[in-house]
């Protein structure tokens, strides 16, 4: 029973320049010939609503084959928005979506969202909306006296929510991103009696089949089965699932769109207390700049993992790049000097590779390249692409461990950018506003 917690995303900021990934997404338009924005797609939904056909049911509106354009871009564009409609600036609007567009977006795979427990958390926050005021209507004249009425202002919150806390460097941990700790807010006390908590579960249960919990950190399901609103089949299902994946077994009822990934966004940040001398991060954690062009020096991701797909990409403004990849071992001394040392892994300005395993094969690269990476932790193998085209497999057999995107050089800035990835030949890369895209 929770609300996400979650950063504040622009969707209004800056637009940089295209570069060599791509076309941008293409723009998605209302019947009238309006952009969809972030400033309009709720009032569009709205009179979309609105005006629909009496003797229509809401389903067939945004339906592919019987709905109108208009209403299937309104909800293309909210799937393409979903972490952006995520942060604070939009929950209200989020919670007071009708069950069928909820339903219709739990359903896409395109959903873009950094992990699938934040969907599963809206999805709680916005059945205890639907529910709480009904309920509290049924409370006797004594009980609704004691307990305040439901606002639906941002500061009120419903539940005990587990949320990912800043990653830290910790040599023993799993990864980091899985981290989940428990954030205390107040629960008026009605909604601790038994019988709103069945009502609970009871109105969640038509959407748990649209929830991916496979693709749940242990430490979500762990949470999650703690809660005890969700039946235990699902859970069983997503324990099911890891199990079979660490062991490299087919995983049974593979179809299932359950076990498949959705389009999640691995938001990503440079480590301030990990990284060479002379680095200066920016306060968004995306941007490393050299103040002093001195020696190689090394900036490490804060995020790491050694399970699933992974993917992120690196603009370049600097000389002399060394990019790749770095163990939780890598400190001290070697934070100033080439990426590609032991306990790294680094593709070298100049074409070749450096690190132990299976090298593939380089490419060079300078100043306004874009590289983009694919860690895929199930082969151990990492996959190379430059401004938008595959290059390699240029590592392979790497170590069973927590390894971090790290980037050594000489001077200049380093850009560290969000991006998802199906496999690894395949790469999208999000670059503010714009989503630069290849597919090969």
């Amino acid at each position: 029973m929770g609300v996400s917690s979650s950063k504040t995303v622009s969707s209004n900021g800056g637009v940089t320049s295209m570069t060599g990934f791509g076309r941008q997404n293409t723009p998605l338009f209302a019947q009238d010939g309006t952009q969809f924005s972030m400033d309009n797609v709720f009032q569009i939904l709205g009179r979309i609503i609105a005006t629909a056909p009496a003797q229509q049911p809401l389903s067939a509106l945004f339906a592919s084959r019987t709905g109108t354009r208009e209403a299937q871009n309104c909800i293309t564009f909210l799937a393409r928005e979903f972490n952006t409609l995520l942060s604070p600036l939009y929950k209200e609007q989020l919670l007071d979506l009708p069950g069928t567009v909820v339903q219709l977006l739990l359903e896409r795979e395109d959903l873009q969202v950094t992990d699938e427990y934040r969907v599963f958390l809206l999805l709680a926050a916005w059945v205890d909306r639907q529910l709480e005021l009904k309920y509290f209507d049924t409370l006797s004249p004594e009980q609704q006296e004691k307990y305040a009425k439901p606002d639906r202002t941002p500061k009120s919150s419903p539940a005990v929510v587990p949320t990912p806390p800043p990653p830290t460097i910790d040599d023993t941990a799993e990864d980091s991103s899985d981290q989940v700790e428990e954030v205390e807010v107040y629960i008026p006390g009605w909604k601790l009696d038994d019988e709103y908590i069945l009502q609970l579960k009871a109105a969640l249960m038509p959407y748990l089949e649209y929830i991916r919990f496979p693709m749940f950190s242990p430490e979500a399901l762990v949470a999650t089965e703690e809660e005890g609103l969700v039946p235990h089949h699902f859970i069983h299902e997503a324990y099911q699932f890891k199990y079979y994946s660490d062991a490299r077994i087919v995983v049974p009822n593979k179809q299932s769109s359950r076990v498949q990934p959705r389009r999640y966004l691995d938001a990503l940040t440079w480590n301030t207390k990990w990284h060479g001398q002379h680095i200066l991060i920016t306060e968004d954690g995306t941007l490393a700049t050299k103040t002093t062009a001195h020696w190689y020096s090394i900036a490490v991701a804060k995020q790491g993992w050694r399970n699933g797909t992974h993917a992120w990409a690196i603009k370049i403004d600097g000389d002399e790049v060394y990019a790749g990849l770095a163990a939780s071992d890598f400190k001290g001394t070697a934070l100033d000097n080439y990426l590609g040392l032991p306990n790294s892994w680094a593709c070298n300005y100049h074409g070749s590779l450096s690190g132990t395993g299976t090298p593939g094969t380089g490419i060079a690269f300078g100043k306004n390249d874009i590289l983009g990476f694919v860690l895929d932790c199930e082969n151990r193998s990492l996959s190379l692409f430059k401004n938008g085209t595959f290059i390699s497999v240029v590592f392979r057999n790497l170590p069973n461990t927590i390894l971090y995107p790290a980037v050594g050089w000489r001077a200049g800035q380093v850009k560290l950018m969000a991006a998802h990835s199906r496999s690894p030949r395949t790469l999208e890369v999000f670059n503010d506003d714009r989503m630069l895209k290849t597919k090969i």
